[in-house]
């Protein structure tokens, strides 16, 4: 399953780039900001933050099997980040 990662803010949708199972992608978002980050998959996933300048999130994404294709989008600490992502590769 492949599915664009977008960010939202109260300004704009940007697609962040592509996911796929077994990747990640890296990006900046807006310090201080409420965003979305949410798929493009049929029944669309999303989450939102409360970000904060200088520091690093770590969103996991995976497939949800069903009658619609979804992605299920939760955030994971750092140390679950740091062992899950040594598995994966960037996508670019």
């Amino acid at each position: 399953m492949r599915y664009n990662v977008i960010i939202s803010d109260d300004d704009n949708d940007i697609t962040e780039g592509l996911m796929s199972n077994g990747a990640y992608i890296y990006t900046q978002v807006p310090a201080n900001r409420e965003i979305e980050i949410k798929t493009d998959t049929t029944s669309v996933g999303s989450i939102l933050i409360d970000t904060e300048n200088q520091k690093t999130y770590c969103i996991k994404s995976y497939p949800v099997e069903g009658f619609i294709s979804r992605a299920k989008i939760m955030q994971v600490d750092m140390e679950t980040c740091k062992k899950e992502i040594i598995n994966t590769q960037l996508h670019e």
